[in-house]
């Protein structure tokens, strides 16, 4: 475990930070309540409001806010019935692009695997990795599915229908193929519609997920209920 000083503290039902040294950053403790200190900036609670401290001690932005959330390098704020993010100097910004949120459209869970792609010619091509980082399913897939009760599920173009296979890439002509796979796994939604044909509609509706893990898109893409 790694802490990043001056670290959180809490005396006499108060909050507050001790230095390196051993040495309180504001002596005695006196917040409410207060979130670790990332990038030299903490967020710290004073008579019900928010408002943000630096690694010196000092008040880099005056109490003001009524909730405060780190968020990705920035800070989630509400103020006024308003909900918005800041930077540690108090100036509005977007709402951060959450990498690590991404990145978990690519892991595969329990096993701890993830979808691996491989770039041909400009094409992704997608497959699966263990968790050790071992290729498990070659990336020549347009798209794939993470393993479930031994399978995956890929697009075939050349039937136009999406069909499981095994870890040895082998078709199971036992379980019958389907033409949307996004669509079969939702019952109270269906997948956004990304091309008049129902099967190349889900083929670029999961690379498109896939593409948002890799965060070469900016937003997923959705399912829309059907209610």
């Amino acid at each position: 475990m790694t802490c990043e000083f001056p670290v959180s503290v809490r005396y006499n039902g108060k909050w507050g930070f001790l230095k390196q040294d051993g040495k309180l950053l504001v002596d005695p403790p006196s917040f409410q309540s207060q979130f670790g200190f990332s990038g030299g900036f903490a967020g710290v609670k004073i008579d019900g409001k928010w408002g943000i401290l630096d690694s010196g001690g000092l008040l880099a932005l005056a109490p003001q806010f009524d909730e405060m959330q780190p968020d990705s390098g920035a800070y989630a704020v509400s103020k006024d019935a308003r909900k918005f993010w800041i930077d540690a100097s108090g100036r509005e910004v977007s709402e951060p692009r959450r990498l690590e949120d991404r990145q978990s459209k690519l892991r595969c869970e329990p096993d701890g695997g993830q979808r691996v792609s491989r770039n041909s010619n400009g094409t992704l091509f997608w497959g699966i990795a263990d968790a050790a980082g071992n290729i498990v399913v070659e990336p020549k897939y347009r798209a794939i599915t993470c393993f479930r009760d031994g399978l995956v599920w890929v697009p075939f173009d050349e039937r136009q229908e999406w069909c499981a296979i095994d870890r040895n890439e082998r078709r199971r002509e036992s379980v019958a193929c389907i033409k949307n796979w996004p669509d079969s796994n939702v019952a109270h939604a269906r997948a956004e519609t990304m091309s008049d044909d129902p099967y190349e509609s889900g083929v670029l509706w999961m690379r498109a997920e896939l593409e948002y893990g890799l965060d070469l898109r900016e937003k997923p893409p959705r399912f829309v209920s059907q209610f």
